[in-house]
């Protein structure tokens, strides 16, 4: 769907568009399935199977990841424009990713490195929201310090992503001191 949505195939489904919108463009779904893949698999292999575990979510990993990049032939590499070949490379990392994870905390479980991101796991609505009300107290009074987002240089852009990542979690962390958590 998210190729024919971005090759607009799918202009028929225009009537339908303000309520099923995000649905039809095909990205959201995608990367929503993906984890639910992810999910099935982690919890129907035993963790005592793990080696097939590694094997399979590292094969599925390479797999999106190589999708995208040959995705990226006709489709830009765009989390803004929700195009095939982000979902696909974002998935691809994701696995990978997970896979890393579960390997290091499930199986060798090794788990006290990871405890200063507790906060951010305990209070995600939290998490998830904060950034953006910085980001309008940010852009309202003109402070600089989103520079990293208009580099060129991707380093720079990934290092500041990950500072405002762990500015978010000490963030959150600071708010659940005070007491002052999100909830649905």
């Amino acid at each position: 769907m998210n190729m024919l949505s971005d090759w607009k195939l799918l202009e028929f489904l225009k009537p339908v568009k303000p309520i099923l919108g995000i649905i039809i463009d095909g990205n959201v779904p995608f990367i929503v399935l993906s984890g639910l893949i992810g999910g099935l698999l982690i919890k129907t292999i035993p963790a005592k199977e793990f080696k097939k575990s590694i094997l399979i979510f590292i094969g599925l990993g390479l797999i999106f990841l190589m999708s995208g990049f040959i995705l990226r032939k006709w489709f830009i590499i765009s989390k803004i424009q929700a195009t095939p070949s982000w979902a696909m490379i974002c998935s691809g990392i994701s696995f990978l990713v997970f896979i890393l994870l579960y390997w290091i905390i499930d199986i060798r479980n090794k788990i006290k490195w990871a405890s200063f991101l507790q906060p951010a796991g305990e209070n995600s609505l939290t998490t998830y929201i904060a950034p953006d009300i910085l980001y309008y107290l940010i852009w309202s009074f003109g402070i600089p310090i989103l520079f990293y987002k208009q580099s060129q240089n991707p380093l720079i852009v990934v290092a500041g992503s990950l500072v405002w990542a762990l500015l978010m979690v000490g963030l959150t962390a600071l708010l659940a001191r005070l007491k002052i958590r999100l909830k649905i």
